[in-house]
């Protein structure tokens, strides 16, 4: 299986125009790396959710976690699947790993 991943950093992952480009070029795995406070994670996750609903692919969320400069992230990373469904998310405030395999669609926590 060839895995073509499309890598979003913070702000343009939050741009339409920027997974609609991505998409057109074939991605397969939407990755977002961002910096999401408390207050803004569940809209951000109901955000990569319709994300991955509407392209029929996988998006991953890695959210910071702890400081920077003034600015608290919230962790909470987490995986859905091309039909928007979570499959796995790691707790607030936590540090971890999220492995996604891409055929059996199962998450392990390392």
């Amino acid at each position: 299986m060839i895995t073509s991943i499309i890598p979003a950093i913070c702000y343009e992952s939050t741009q339409p125009i920027h997974a609609e480009k991505a998409f057109r070029l074939g991605g397969d795995v939407y990755l977002a790396t961002v910096m999401e406070h408390h207050e803004g994670l569940e809209a951000s996750r109901r955000y990569y959710s319709d994300l991955a609903r509407k392209y029929h692919v996988p998006v991953l969320m890695c959210n910071g976690i702890g400081p920077s400069g003034s600015f608290v992230s919230a962790g909470g990373s987490g995986v859905w699947d091309e039909t928007g469904t979570l499959k796995g998310a790691l707790p607030e405030g936590e540090e971890g790993l999220l492995i996604y395999d891409l055929e059996s669609k199962d998450v392990t926590f390392g």
